[in-house]
């Protein structure tokens, strides 16, 4: 899935008298609008774009057009309530809370102190836990006291360690069934370790992602991500991934992200909700306003699930909204709009990644008339035993089908257990992100050709898109959303498209999503994600003018938003602005000092300006700070030989060796041949 993700993973090549050494800093799972490239020619190739509405087919009706009614809702959703503490559900629900605490979801996140499944820590202080060998570095997980700690170190030609950076892990992330990855907490900016458990395969290993593009303890972690994996997370807008105090309301995903904040409802079952106030309308005066997802219509059920469960393609926020204003019994699309690949497969069979896409394409779903959900099959409180689980699968499958019996031999049956989900949801062997692991599309019979196609990141990336509600669903009860915003979402969701691949959208889709975008800004000043969006395919196409005047314009309004600091910077080193571009990358390097490539950009831009000691100042900050930077090391070289410092430099130069990096054979001969060496 790509949501909207904050990652600025370009890095503009600087003339200077040395060889820079690309390093990894890739961002989270892609949510929001994506990060720069570093080509400002015209957008000429990647086939990849979302397929449009017509404005005569948005007006049919295939769009939802009709606002829900009130009672298909949340009684509560035109009344302001507050999120009650979640230990308040037990004083009256204490058996199902108890249940749940050991559902996967209940288990969403934790302490990293805690480590769920399999993960054996000694109770010896200092004791390690893991430990395996990747991209030239060594990692270990050690145990101190209650204190988890990730270890990455540098190991030099001769296996010695070089350099060690040691992090104190705040939190996991996953309940430990089919991974668990953790997260680092710097004073608010919280960032994916690279060190993930594999339950499955019973060792540590990179975490996903790493294994292509190894950012090390520098993967920052948006809001996007913590959405669907923590209960409530207090995010600093326009940051990328620095969170306030306390970074989260509940960690693990908790009762009211299905049944919606129940403050009002504890009031009203107390007796001291006012039944007869002014400002609360009769409906909502004699009805409980707690939501109950088994009560809500089909599609405002599902939804419920799919805020996190349909992944999609791409998700795109609707103007003004943030994640968490999705309530439960509301529309999904009434606050975000989700895109699933077309169809494009010559049999048919689509390699769905998710499972409700999977699911929406089943013949039982089809054949329920859209009725069939997640919970016709799923207790959202509980798993069942695996002593357990064949039997309880096929009860929920005997519900519908109770008059078709198995139709292989008894003996074959027996070989199985009797186990529905063996032939019809065989497993599907994938580690990638947000994929069903069970074949959600309840295939007729088994077919070993298809056992495993549980589709692939590349599989999507490939496929023109539509939106989900266009694709699956049969009714039309979302959210209305008028033509100028359908493309306006649909303009982002391609800018977010070409910046997965090649950061190249293909011209025609480039030139509809800037009309797109243009016109709506213009009616939607504010709008800032658009805008950031229409200054991003602006770049794409060599309009760095015309990017720039976006960018301007959200800055003097928003001088914090993290994502606009960065490409004004970037265009501005591209542009030859070098005293702007500096003062933009410092900027940056404020509103985010956690990030590598911020402060690297920051010395480069003060190289280019002459101002050596400035750049030696900040690249011996960061190599301070991220002591595994090949970048930050190489800049610090470069600065002490421009300064007349040789010594130090040839010192610097000794410990950049020991690292050994990849191509140290290319810094080897930039420093042989520096002039003033």
């Amino acid at each position: 899935m790509m949501t909207v993700q904050d990652s600025h993973g370009s890095i503009r090549r600087t003339a200077l008298l040395l060889v820079i050494i690309p390093f990894s800093l890739a961002g989270c799972s892609k949510q929001r609008v994506p990060s720069p490239t570093s080509n400002t020619s015209p957008a000429t190739s990647t086939p990849r774009s979302v397929e449009q509405p017509s404005a005569s087919t948005a007006n049919r009706g295939d769009l939802p057009q009709t606002a829900v009614p009130l009672s298909s809702r949340s009684p509560l959703e035109h009344l302001a309530s507050a999120w009650a503490a979640d230990q308040t559900c037990a004083e009256c629900h204490a058996e199902i809370v108890s249940r749940y605490a050991s559902h996967s979801m209940g288990r969403s996140m934790g302490p990293a102190a805690i480590i769920a499944h399999g993960a054996s820590v000694p109770s010896a202080n200092g004791g390690t836990v893991g430990s395996f060998d990747a991209d030239g570095f060594r990692y270990e997980v050690r145990q101190d006291e209650e204190q988890l700690v990730h270890i990455q170190t540098r190991v030099g030609k001769n296996d010695e360690p070089v350099d060690k950076i040691e992090q104190p892990v705040a939190y996991r992330v996953g309940a430990g069934d089919r991974g668990q990855s953790f997260l680092v907490d710097h004073d608010g900016f919280l960032f994916m370790s690279p060190i993930t458990y594999y339950p499955q395969r019973g060792r540590w290993a990179l975490s996903p992602g790493f294994e292509v593009n190894n950012s090390q303890f520098n993967r920052p972690v948006p809001p996007s991500c913590l959405f669907c994996h923590a209960n409530r997370e207090l995010h600093d807008e326009g940051s990328r991934n620095h969170y306030k105090s306390p970074t989260f309301v509940g960690q693990a995903i908790g009762c009211q992200r299905c049944h919606g904040a129940a403050e009002q409802h504890v009031r009203f079952q107390g007796g001291t909700l006012p039944k007869n106030a002014s400002n609360v309308s009769a409906e909502i005066a004699t009805v409980d306003p707690i939501v109950n997802p088994a009560k809500l219509s089909p599609e405002l059920r599902e939804a419920v699930c799919q805020q996190c469960h349909l992944s999609g393609a791409v998700r795109v926020l609707r103007p003004g909204r943030n994640w968490h204003d999705y309530q439960p019994g509301t529309p999904l699309d009434s606050v975000f709009v989700t895109y699933v690949p077309t169809s494009s497969a010559p049999d048919g069979q689509e390699d769905f990644v998710g499972q409700v896409e999977q699911m929406y394409a089943s013949r039982c779903f089809q054949g329920s008339d859209g009725k069939m959900g997640c919970i016709s099959c799923h207790d959202p409180h509980s798993l069942p035993a695996p002593s357990q689980r064949v039997e309880f699968y096929r009860d929920r499958c005997l519900t519908c089908h109770h008059n078709q019996g198995c139709a292989l031999a008894e003996e074959e049956r027996a070989d199985e257990s009797n186990n529905c989900i063996a032939c019809h949801m065989p497993a599907q062997r994938t580690e990638v992100q947000h994929a069903a692991t069970s074949n959600h599309r309840v295939i007729r019979a088994r077919d070993a050709s298809r056992k495993g196609r549980g589709g692939t990141a590349s599989a999507v990336a490939t496929r023109r898109l539509m939106l989900f509600s266009l694709k699956f669903s049969k009714t039309s009860s979302g959210e209305a959303i008028g033509v100028d915003e359908m493309e306006r979402n649909t303009a982002m969701a391609n800018v977010m498209l070409a910046d997965d691949s090649s950061g190249k959208p293909e011209m025609n889709t480039a030139v509809e999503s800037r009309r797109a975008l243009s016109a709506w800004v213009k009616t939607h000043p504010d709008d800032y994600d658009a805008r950031e969006a229409l200054a991003q395919v602006c770049y794409q196409m060599g309009e760095a003018e015309a990017a720039m005047e976006q960018l301007t314009a959200i800055l003097r309004a928003k001088p914090d938003r993290e994502f606009s600091l960065v490409l004004a910077a970037e265009l501005s080193s591209g542009s030859n602005q070098i005293g702007v571009a500096a003062t933009l990358w410092h900027q940056a390097v404020q509103r985010n000092p956690w990030m590598t490539r911020y402060w690297y950009q920051w010395s480069v831009t003060l190289a280019r300006m002459g101002n050596w000691s400035a750049c030696l100042q900040s690249s011996q900050r960061a190599s301070e700070r991220f002591p595994t930077s090949i970048g930050a090391r190489q800049m610090l070289v470069e600065s002490l030989l421009q300064l007349g410092r040789k010594e130090e430099a040839a010192e610097e130069f000794e410990k950049l060796r020991a690292h050994n990096p990849v191509g140290f054979d290319k810094l080897e001969q930039w420093y042989q041949d520096h002039p003033r060496r």
